[in-house]
């Protein structure tokens, strides 16, 4: 086996063995060693297994920004993608060129999960702890492949680094409190529904929060667990409480990795830790393979992102600055590709052959005299400009803007009879 591979091996190997996941079998931890990786495995087997050499250190350098619970998932990848490369074999490069993957003499099942099939376009269940059951989950939020779910945005964030405590909440606002539980359980009120109740402090005050009809959250919701409840706070009986707040269980690592933290539009059987784990994988290895569209030279005439960190940003934020930076480049994109439509539409809709309409002499400043009272400038020149398009013999498509009482009908009245009357002589 050629010497990048064995020492690899043996750096994944400490990794998994002796350091349990902590990034520090080599100093500066993998993503460091990605650089050197590069450098010697392009030279030990060529230019034609750059592609496979590069994916191989993009997840070096993804490991390093992992949470500890989805490094040992990285490492079984990272494992898969090594041992694709066998004894006196060059990894050569996939043929399609939309996602550069490894590929050898050997079978599909060599390659990672979701790179067998069709790319970007691979069903969204070929991710590794994604499955069939929550791929359908996936289906009823649109999502069906790996794109889709690159492209499946949050529909609102936490920013852990800004939320209030509960000494510092006031009635009627909406906000977001972090705190740990100190009691929780179900009772059923006189109407026969069943009520949820938890108490919750976060060491400046005590919150309650109640839930109706969800009696399956007496499994979910325990004393001494850390939540983050999100809704409208309101007052009963002069305490502070919230009604059938959005929830979810918050781990050491959300509030330490990554202070901002999406919130996505989920279905039951989903859950925001797994969603954002699963992005975290999913951003990891596909990210960089979305094609982008925009040419260099205009992302840098309008200071946008690439589209991988655009990417990361709208999923997994740095900062505030980072997520509306990400914003700001997919949505230039998104507004580009509809003026693009619109102007590609219009140029093939006045391709099409029109009627040339020329007023009789004299006809139009008839109409005008014969109105009690004298047209504006205004509609003097939005008359004119509409007869030049009329006149034109292609097709028009004006849109005539203007207050109430500004005149828009008599303007479009003129133009009616003008063109009738034309038709009518020709």
């Amino acid at each position: 086996m050629a010497k990048p591979l064995e020492i690899l091996e043996k750096i994944l190997n400490l990794e998994e063995k002796d350091y349990t996941y902590q990034d520090k079998a080599v100093a500066g931890g993998l993503a460091r060693y990605a650089d050197t990786w590069l450098k010697q495995a392009t030279q030990a087997f060529g230019e034609t297994a750059r592609p496979w050499v590069e994916d191989i250190a993009n997840r070096l350098r993804a490991y390093s920004s992992l949470h500890l619970e989805t490094r040992p998932e990285a490492m079984a990848a990272l494992r898969e993608m090594l041992r694709a490369a066998q004894p006196g074999e060059v990894p050569a490069a996939e043929a399609p060129a939309e996602v550069p993957t490894p590929q050898t003499q050997h079978s599909a099942r060599r390659q990672p999960r979701g790179e067998a099939g069709r790319g970007l376009d691979a069903p969204v269940e070929t991710l590794a702890g994604v499955g069939k059951k929550r791929a359908e989950l996936f289906e009823k939020l649109g999502v069906k492949t790996i794109r889709d779910l690159l492209f499946f945005y949050p529909r609102r964030y936490e920013d852990y680094s800004t939320l209030k405590t509960i000494n510092h909440l006031v009635y009627g606002e909406r906000v977001s409190v972090l705190a740990t539980v100190w009691d929780a359980g179900t009772r059923q009120t006189q109407g026969g529904r069943s009520l949820f109740r938890a108490i919750l402090s976060d060491n400046t005050g005590t919150l309650e929060v109640t839930w109706f009809n969800q009696p399956y959250l007496t499994e979910r919701i325990r004393s001494g667990m850390q939540i983050l409840v999100s809704g409208k706070i309101d007052a009963y009986l002069g305490r502070l409480t919230m009604n059938s707040p959005e929830w979810e269980v918050v781990g050491h690592t959300d509030l330490t990795s990554i202070r901002i933290q999406p919130v996505y539009p989920l279905t039951e059987g989903l859950q925001q830790r797994w969603m954002r784990m699963t992005l975290q994988r999913t951003l990891s290895a596909w990210a960089k393979r979305v094609p982008d569209a925009l040419p260099a030279a205009m992302k840098l005439e309008h200071n946008l992102l690439p589209l991988d960190r655009a990417l990361w940003g709208v999923h997994l934020p740095d900062n505030q600055e980072h997520l509306r930076a990400a914003r700001r480049r997919l949505a230039f994109e998104e507004t580009l590709y509809l003026q693009l439509g619109l102007l590609r539409q219009r140029l093939l809709w006045k391709a099409q052959p029109g009627r040339a309409i020329q007023p009789a002499p004299g006809y139009l400043e008839t109409l005008k005299a014969s109105l009690p009272y004298a047209l504006t400038a205004a509609q003097h020149r939005s008359v004119d400009e509409m007869l030049r398009d009329l006149a034109s013999g292609q097709p028009m498509n004006r849109l005539l803007q203007g207050d109430v009482g500004a005149g828009k009908t008599v303007v479009a009245g003129l133009l009616m009879a003008t063109t009738a009357d034309a038709l009518g002589h020709s």
